[in-house]
């Protein structure tokens, strides 16, 4: 830490001046393209999946982007993890491997598909791995949803090997992590399905919900295609429906619009900024007497950001971990505390649940609200550190 001294009354949360006088960019940030698409899309009237081709199109573009064969558009993040689920037959009677630690769709979308929810323990990275994922292996057990959390990677190859193994089917929850890659094979393509999300926070919207199933099987993908509408037994015209009942998890033409157009740029101006706002925070943070650890990000778990997290030594605070943060938003820090809620208080997952904060490095930010917020970081542990 470097300056001058800092008072508890120099902090913004008791009345001081703002380390972040940055009045922070909104997200999402839509490009014009986005109004025009969907402006167009109203004019046509085609306005349902089955009516227009924009979904088509953009299941077709994301396909291609992720070097597979067979992407489909889903209403939700949390609807494609149900669909990959029933899709690959998991239902009553099995169970599903999941951490604890992620916002519950994760867990719930488990749940839902019929099968019964079994956590395992997080590592220091925040996200299972082999070694935990085999000390909740049953008889019982038919798969396991893996999650990469905060735009980070998990370590895929021993995961992979495990499931091999022990017959299991895997789940990649990619909600938090479009455009990280393990071993340079995008995340969503490493296990038998692959779910990402389009909800408004994330690193691209398609309209405020949205979301994409890949599948490694065609005849996976025709489950998801069929489940997703009514049971639709997958190329008939005019159509017909088998004996599942199915949903209706479509997404709409002036979502799919949105989608397309921020998925369009997201190779050449959204990730590219994350990374150099998340690796300025890192650089930033490495040496910081406060800071445990920061994310994994190298070259065989290429990280996306979507947050970036670090692990606190609260055993080094004079104040809550709540109130620490507080103080950091009070300063204008771009700032997340984690309040997802467990879903069973497991060890790791427990103890990071009370340890980690993270900053958004959303790709309208600027530099100088990173710097800033380094500023209000250091000023901060001043007055908070023991």
């Amino acid at each position: 830490m470097t300056g001058s001294k800092v008072h508890k009354k120099d902090l913004a949360i008791y009345g001081g001046e703002k380390a972040v006088p940055i009045c922070l960019p909104k997200w999402p940030s839509f490009s014009n393209g986005a109004f025009e698409a969907v402006k167009s899309v109203l004019k046509s009237g085609k306005t349902n999946y089955r009516g227009g081709n924009r979904g088509v199109f953009f299941e077709e573009e994301f396909a291609k982007w992720a070097e597979t064969k067979n992407a489909i558009l889903v209403s939700s993040g949390t609807a494609a993890l149900h669909l990959a689920l029933e899709a690959l037959g998991i239902g009553e009677g099995d169970e599903v491997i999941c951490t604890p630690y992620s916002f519950r769709a994760s867990w719930t979308a488990i749940s839902n598909a019929g099968a019964k929810v079994v956590f395992a323990d997080v590592g220091d990275d925040h996200m299972i791995n082999a070694q935990t994922i085999e000390k909740a292996i049953t008889k019982r057990t038919k798969a396991v949803v893996v999650v990469h959390l905060y735009g980070q990677v998990a370590d895929m190859a021993p995961i992979l090997a495990l499931a091999r193994k022990c017959s299991l089917k895997v789940i990649e929850d990619c909600a938090q992590c479009l455009g990280g890659s393990y071993c340079a094979r995008k995340v969503g393509t490493l296990g038998d399905a692959g779910c990402f999300s389009f909800c408004q926070t994330k690193h691209i919207t398609s309209g405020g919900e949205g979301g994409m199933v890949v599948c490694r099987s065609k005849k996976v993908a025709d489950n998801v295609r069929s489940l997703r509408e009514h049971g639709w037994v997958v190329g008939s015209e005019p159509r017909c429906y088998g004996n599942i009942a199915g949903y209706n998890f479509r997404l709409s033409e002036m979502q799919s619009a949105v989608g397309l157009s921020e998925f369009s740029r997201l190779e050449t101006w959204n990730l590219p900024r994350r990374r150099k706002l998340a690796l300025k925070f890192i650089e930033g943070f490495k040496n910081h007497p406060l800071v445990k650890s920061l994310p994994i990000d190298d070259e065989k778990r290429r990280a996306s950001f979507w947050l970036v997290p670090i692990v606190i030594d609260v055993a080094k605070l004079k104040v809550s971990l709540k109130h620490f943060a507080q103080s950091l938003q009070a300063e204008g820090a771009p700032l997340y505390r984690v309040l997802w809620p467990l879903g069973e208080k497991l060890p790791n997952a427990t103890s990071l649940t009370s340890s980690t904060i993270a900053f958004w490095v959303h790709p309208n930010y600027s530099c100088k609200i990173v710097d800033a917020t380094l500023r209000a970081f250091d000023k901060v542990a001043k007055v908070y550190m023991k």
